[in-house]
């Protein structure tokens, strides 16, 4: 364990516990069912989170959150992360800017350092926030960052291989906007149609297509923007992009099975893309469906038991996809699922 963290170890059979628990009082050790195309139920969140960014680095570090999926309260700066194989939280240094529905990647930064940068985010009453903060898990700590150019919350955010971050789309403002920043030093590149005066350059291509509550994963310097609610429509869309950071051009690939927003999305060990939660026009399905980046094929799986949007998904230590956290109808959730690809 390291020092001066308080954790909490919970099985079915007894619980281990040094200081203030995170894990609540739910059982769960990560260690489920390993059959294909099922999931189970892990270690969930102490108090339900709606929102929360979530990143994986052998840990799964849960950041923010609000209380509900609107943040009528003053939104969280909490900071967990779960052992996967072991099954317990860790309550980290909070985050200084309290927020929900923000977005957060690694990268690292002028010194070589891995961080997590957690960028934009709601404030209370959904008040779009600018705010960039840099978490250093090594250290458990803090360091301001420089802002996004735009005010935003839920864009669709994703780190490449470039080394920069890439932030798209997103409430409030232009849902085109494309802002990428640069954590070596510490700047903003921007899209052409960007007029934010943060933006270092404006450079890069735009999004074909305005949309806000997409999700976003990143494989090499390829940026892949899945669903959302289109701007245009105010609808949910099953649209999917991809940006090509060393062509600096957008394409469109084979369209997601269920038009959604809200969903989370991650890379699972078997190279498939896997597109979790979200909700529809019509309501919050649970839909889990996984995407073939080399053939262009989706391929519907086991949906969700809990069904959610606003939710966080990592790849844990145990191989699993963790999906945590969320909102349904309302209702902040603090479910962790667990799910083998």
């Amino acid at each position: 364990m390291r020092s001066g963290r308080a954790v909490v170890l919970m099985t079915a059979a007894v619980s281990v516990l040094a200081g203030t628990t995170a894990g609540g009082k739910a059982a769960g050790n990560g260690v489920g069912p390993r059959t294909p195309d099922t999931w189970s139920a892990a270690t969930p969140f102490s108090a339900p989170r709606a929102g929360p960014a979530v990143v994986g680095k052998g840990l799964i570090y849960a950041i923010g959150g609000c209380t509900d999926v609107v943040c009528s309260s003053t939104p969280l700066g909490t900071n967990t992360a779960f052992n996967a194989k072991k099954g317990f939280w860790i309550d980290e240094a909070a985050m200084p800017t309290p927020r929900g529905r923000l977005g957060a990647a690694l990268a690292r930064d002028a010194s070589g350092t891995m961080q997590i940068y957690t960028l934009g985010g709601a404030g209370a009453g959904l008040t779009p926030l600018a705010a960039n903060e840099a978490y250093n898990p090594a250290s458990n700590s803090w360091s301001p960052a420089a802002p996004l150019p735009t005010p935003r919350f839920d864009m669709a955010v994703a780190a490449a291989s470039n080394g920069l971050i890439y932030t798209a789309g997103g409430c409030c403002g232009d849902p085109t906007v494309v802002e990428a920043y640069n954590p070596k030093t510490n700047t903003w590149i921007c899209s052409k149609n960007d007029t934010a005066p943060g933006c270092s350059t404006t450079t890069l291509a735009p999004l074909p297509d305005g949309r806000y509550a997409a999700a976003a994963v990143a494989k090499g310097t390829l940026i892949c923007v899945i669903g959302g609610i289109s701007s245009s429509t105010r609808q949910p869309t099953n649209t999917v992009h991809v940006y090509d950071a060393k062509k600096n051009v957008w394409s469109t690939k084979s369209s997601m099975p269920t038009a959604r927003y809200g969903p989370s999305a991650a890379f699972a060990s078997n190279g498939l893309i896997f597109a979790i939660g979200g909700a529809t026009s019509s309501g919050v399905p649970g839909a889990n469906e996984a995407y073939d980046p080399r053939a262009d094929v989706w391929i519907t799986k086991t949906s969700m038991p809990t069904p959610r949007n606003f939710l966080g998904v990592a790849a844990g230590s145990d191989k699993r996809l963790h999906a945590l956290g969320g909102d349904n109808n309302g209702n902040a959730l603090a479910a962790n699922g667990a799910y083998t690809p």
